[in-house]
């Protein structure tokens, strides 16, 4: 399936740094997962996460929160108890203190975000 095989270059694309490269991969698996599954699937919130990791790599903060919320919105529409481990794992990465700080930083800098 085209969007299996997306997803594998994304991850490999991420797994080497080049996570431009991975978002981009990983955004044309997902409008096709979200085509077949619906925002409810699994594998689409899966891939939300990684998405997330990526534009977390990349210092993307902003693009990052919202990402990983997509994730847990997915894994939720899914069924996903709070305390399943793939859960577990989104909410401890939006505890990255360093990343709400810098969007904190961010926000209040841009003039065009009030």
């Amino acid at each position: 399936e085209i969007a299996e095989t997306l997803i594998r270059v994304g991850q490999v694309q991420h797994k080497q740094g080049n996570y431009v490269e991975s978002v981009g991969s990983l955004r044309g698996a997902l409008v096709i997962l979200r085509g077949v599954n619906g925002e409810s699937g699994r594998r689409a919130a899966a891939v939300s996460g990684i998405i997330a990791t990526s534009q977390h790599q990349r210092r993307r903060y902003g693009e990052a929160i919202e990402s990983y919320r997509d994730c847990l919105l997915a894994y939720k529409a899914a069924g996903a108890a709070k305390n399943h481990p793939d859960v577990a794992w989104v909410r401890r990465r939006l505890a990255d203190r360093t990343m709400f700080a810098t969007c904190v930083a961010d926000f209040w800098d841009d003039s065009a975000a009030v």
